[in-house]
């Protein structure tokens, strides 16, 4: 490689380039490769790449790159980026907006403007975005971005997205999504969306879970108490038991056994192998729910073993106090509680077997949990979770999760958020906040972020945010910026700042950081 009419003179646009595993600093002059590819600056802050192989972009201190008929192309951290006739393209982090035209393949991850895929040969594939258009391509992966439209693609798949409009397309999966609206699609499948919109096409809901196959303990034929009992002891059976599975006072009251109390020693007498499992526990209607076969929640209080929780009218007592009730199907609700952490049961595998988490599996999104006057309270793969009064919260993967006077919250990749007067609040990845009267917020990767009335704020890669009468607001790398009444917002690699009745400085990102 080549480098001709090289400039010293320092710049804030500097641009690290990689070509061919060759790294090289440029600001200005032009960078000749020996396939015959170029480097460019065309002006200050807008560097052009055409024709090189394999190419890698970084920095550039906010600037724009723009790549033309190269293989491999890359960009990272950039203020924008556009691909035109590329063969695989990929960016990780854009501040302002990426364009992708004509491309064989489009990877896009964490870009807090606009960003535009049309006439894509292969997959695109887009994580974290605040504004996304794809038309014509074979494949479209999107997740977590606020505003998204897909046409004419041949198969679509959205995850936590906050408004979704699917046009013309093949095949679609859409699951946690805000609102979706569906025209003329061949075959689509929405799970765990808040309002579904359809004209003209195929759309089915699908909202229920796999049905789940009976635990071991039926299949190894243990005994049938003769009483409720609330802990089972350690000593009763062969093999060791830690958690309580409520019992049915029919089946209590229907047997005819010596007391619990005098066979305490006594192993379980084997019953005769049966081909149904289910015949070792009372019949029940078609409708009603066996508690052991299917558990919603697994509930753990004050740092204890995990208990399930099923879906009829349960409640568990805390050692310092408080209780956890079944209140609806889906419903839970825990108040009073020292410590007390909330998993929703989701199925992955053909058994039927229930995880809290894992690798391809669908979250429970129907239901919902309760917190009230709880020490400190977490959920986790729920539906939709609500914090009143609680010392900390902690919440991951949820649709929709809102706290109430809380003194701290942490939320992950939740759907749409809202605090009211919580004191330290900390948020990463989701698509829409709301939040208001709050001492400390520091909010990362949302789409859309509308902070009221809070004393101190921190945003990082979010897409749209508005601040309203907040004391001392930093915004980096954030797609549109407006507001007004503010004291002072230092922004940083943001697309437009506009804040009516404030001070506003724009500083360099190494010094918000």
């Amino acid at each position: 490689m080549v480098a001709v009419d090289p400039k010293s003179v320092p710049s804030a646009h500097q641009f690290t380039v990689v070509i061919d595993s060759v790294e090289t600093a440029i600001h200005e002059g032009v960078l000749r490769s020996n396939g015959g590819g170029t480097v460019a600056v065309v002006a200050p802050g807008v560097l052009e790449v055409t024709r090189l192989h394999h190419v890698v972009v970084r920095g550039g201190g906010g600037g724009e790159v723009r790549f033309s008929r190269c293989g491999h192309a890359a960009a990272e951290d950039v203020g924008a980026a556009s691909f035109d006739r590329c063969d695989a393209v990929r960016v990780a982090g854009a501040a302002r907006g990426v364009s992708v035209r004509r491309c064989r393949s489009a990877d896009v991850e964490r870009c807090a403007g606009a960003v535009a895929i049309r006439r894509c040969k292969g997959a695109a594939r887009v994580r974290g975005a605040g504004e996304l258009r794809v038309g014509r391509c074979r494949e479209a992966d999107v997740a977590g971005c606020a505003d998204v439209a897909v046409e004419r693609c041949r198969a679509a798949r959205a995850d936590w997205c906050g408004a979704l409009a699917l046009g013309r397309c093949g095949s679609a999966d859409v699951s946690r999504c805000g609102a979706v609206r569906v025209d003329r699609c061949r075959d689509a499948s929405v799970s765990g969306c808040g309002t579904v919109a359809v004209r003209r096409g195929r759309v089915s809901v699908v909202e229920a879970q796999k049905p789940m196959s009976p635990p071991p303990m039926y299949q190894q034929a243990e005994p049938v108490l003769a009483t409720p009992v609330e802990i089972m002891s350690k000593t009763i059976c062969a093999t060791t038991v830690s958690t309580f599975i409520p019992i049915p006072r029919s089946r209590a009251s229907a047997s005819t056994s010596k007391p619990w109390t005098a066979d305490l020693h006594k192993p379980p007498r084997p019953k005769p192998h049966q081909s149904n499992p289910m015949a070792l526990v009372e019949a029940k209607p078609s409708g009603a729910s066996t508690s052991a076969a299917q558990p919603i929640f697994l509930v753990v209080l004050d740092g204890g073993v995990e208990t399930p929780v099923h879906d009829e009218l349960t409640t568990l007592y805390g050692a310092a106090g408080g209780t956890v009730t079944v209140t609806g199907p889906g419903q839970l609700s825990a108040e009073g509680l020292r410590s007390v952490l909330v998993r929703g049961v989701v199925v992955d595998n053909d058994d039927g077997e229930g995880e809290s988490e894992g690798e391809g599996v669908v979250a429970a999104t129907t239901t919902a949990v309760r917190f009230t006057l709880c020490a400190d309270a977490a959920a986790e793969c729920v539906g939709a979770a609500s914090f009143d009064r609680c010392g900390a919260a902690r919440v991951e993967g949820a649709r929709e999760v809102s706290a109430s006077r809380c003194r701290a919250a942490e939320v992950e990749r939740a759907g749409k958020v809202t605090l009211e007067r919580c004191r330290d609040a900390r948020l990463r990845g989701g698509g829409f906040l709301r939040a208001s009267r709050c001492r400390r917020a520091d909010v990362e990767s949302f789409g859309e972020a509308r902070l009221a009335r809070c004393k101190e704020a921190r945003l990082d890669w979010c897409g749209t945010v508005e601040v309203d009468m907040c004391r001392a607001v930093n915004v980096s790398r954030c797609g549109a910026v407006t507001g007004e009444r503010c004291r002072v917002v230092n922004a940083a690699g943001c697309g437009s700042v506009a804040v009516a009745r404030a001070v506003v400085n724009m500083v360099e990102e190494e010094r918000m950081q």
